[in-house]
C-alpha cells in the first residue's frame, strides 16, 4: 500500500474555534494508532472527526486504509472515493483504491466506450469542479485586461496583441467553464458503494419479485431512481435492477 497521509488539514480550524483543536488531536491521534498497527483505533479516532462533518482528502484517504488494513472492504471503497472526489487526480488514492477493488466479488468490466469519450472523460477527472472553475474565473480576467489593452492602447502591436490574446484567452474560459461544468454534473450525480455481504438486485421495488442478479460488498452503483426504501441502480456494465437503500452507503 501507499503511505497514509499526514497532512495538516485542520490548521485554520485553529482560529474559527476551541472545537477544531480537539478535532485536530482526535486526527492526530488517529495516524499515530495507524503508525503502532491498531488500525481499529485509527479507524474509530478518524471517524470520530468525519461524525463532527468535517471532511478532507487526507482524512477520508487515512480513514479508508485503516478499514482495509481490518479488510474491511466497502468500508475502504466507500471512503477511497470519497477522497478521490475531493482529489481526483491523486495517484496514491486510485492506487490503493485500485488494491481495494481487487478484494471485491464482482468485477464488473465497462460497456465499450468510443475512444474519443474515454479521451474527454479523462480530461474533465483530471480536476475537480472548483479548480476547473478557477482556471475559468482567471482566463476571464486576462481576457479583459487584453480586451483593455487593444481598446486604449495607442500602439498598433499592442491593439494588435491586445485582441487576439483576448480571443485566446476568452475560448480557454469557454473551455474551462463547459469542463467544469462537466465534472460537476458528475460530482453530483448519486454514486453508492454496497456495503453489505450480499444484496439482492430486484426486477422491481418490492422483495416478492424476482431477483435480477446479486451484488456483494465494495461494488460501486450509480443510483437513478428511489422509491421508498428502493434505490433503482445501474453498473457501467449496463446492468440495473431495484436494491434495497439500507445495503448501501452514497459516496
Amino acid at each position: 500500500m501507499k503511505r497514509i497521509k499526514f497532512a495538516c488539514l485542520f490548521l485554520f480550524l485553529f482560529a474559527a474555534s476551541l472545537s477544531a483543536q480537539d478535532l485536530a488531536k482526535q486526527f492526530q491521534q488517529g495516524n499515530d494508532l495507524y503508525k503502532k498497527k491498531d488500525y481499529a483505533g485509527a479507524a474509530k479516532a478518524y471517524e470520530s472527526v468525519v461524525k463532527k462533518g468535517y471532511s478532507s482528502e487526507g482524512l477520508y484517504f487515512n480513514l479508508a486504509n485503516a478499514y482495509f488494513r481490518l479488510n474491511d472492504v466497502p468500508k475502504a471503497v466507500l471512503y477511497y472515493e470519497k477522497a478521490k472526489n475531493l482529489n481526483p487526480n491523486d495517484e496514491d488514492i486510485q492506487y490503493n483504491l485500485n488494491l481495494a477493488k481487487l478484494r471485491t466479488v464482482d468485477k464488473i468490466e465497462p460497456k465499450g466506450e468510443i475512444s474519443f469519450y474515454e479521451f474527454m472523460k479523462n480530461i474533465i477527472d483530471f480536476q475537480p469542479s472548483v479548480r476547473w472553475g478557477a482556471y475559468a474565473v482567471v482566463c476571464v480576467w486576462i481576457a479583459l485586461l487584453l480586451f483593455a489593452l487593444f481598446l486604449f492602447s495607442q500602439t498598433f502591436i499592442f491593439k494588435k496583441t491586445g485582441f487576439y490574446g483576448g480571443i485566446i484567452f476568452l475560448v480557454f474560459f469557454l473551455v474551462f467553464l463547459a469542463l467544469g461544468w462537466e465534472r460537476h454534473e458528475m460530482e453530483i450525480e448519486p454514486y453508492a458503494i454496497i456495503m453489505t455481504t450480499e444484496s439482492d438486485v430486484k426486477t422491481s421495488p418490492e422483495d416478492s419479485s424476482g431477483n435480477a442478479f446479486v451484488l456483494h460488498g465494495g461494488t460501486k452503483v450509480k443510483i437513478q431512481e428511489n422509491v421508498g426504501e428502493w434505490n433503482y441502480i445501474r453498473l457501467t456494465d449496463g446492468k440495473a435492477g431495484w436494491a434495497k437503500m439500507t445495503d448501501m452507503e452514497k459516496i
